[in-house]
């Protein structure tokens, strides 16, 4: 199922985007979790974009963004969430072009739900305001998510069925 719906949310993503030479990030997702799986889109915008992942330090509640490609070595960490191996290769959250983010449930209004750690809201807090906030869900969008002034929305949310601009 986790596999059939991310392939349509892949489909879906392509007919509204065809980035080329842009700095992407994209989450690596949490198989235990049955999560999106990136690695559809991953393959695809890697052919011409230069593609990121994130790497989170939860003492600090900083994120990192490394460079991913089709060969890089993950092992996952200690919460089940996919990372390079190898981090030598970072850049600056302000030169990303698109941040693809993964969420637990999104609204009408393009606000979101994570987990609850504030890694993305303070990451996007730091990219420039015209880089692309697109979040990936199995499911459409609620009514109305709690949500506060640190809190960053979404300018997109694709699901198997459609994308959404808010």
């Amino acid at each position: 199922m986790v596999e059939a719906l991310s392939k349509k949310i892949q489909n879906q993503f392509f007919l509204q985007w065809n980035f080329s030479h842009k700095n992407i990030s994209c989450f690596l997702p949490m198989v235990k979790n049955k999560e999106v799986n990136t690695f559809y889109l991953l393959e695809d915008l890697g052919k011409s974009n230069s593609l990121w992942v994130p790497v989170a330090d939860f003492e600090r509640g900083t994120m990192e963004h490394v460079s991913f490609k089709k060969n890089t070595r993950l092992m996952e960490n200690r919460y089940g969430i996919p990372e390079p191996i190898e981090r030598d290769n970072t850049i600056n959250p302000i030169a990303l072009d698109v941040i693809i983010i993964p969420l637990l449930a999104a609204d009408s209004n393009g606000n979101r739900l994570g987990y609850g750690k504030g890694f993305y809201d303070r990451l996007l807090g730091n990219c420039s305001p015209e880089a692309l906030r697109i979040g990936l869900s199995f499911f459409e969008p609620t009514e109305v998510l709690p949500n506060n002034e640190a809190d960053e929305k979404l300018h997109f949310l694709v699901t198997p069925k459609r994308t959404i601009s808010f």
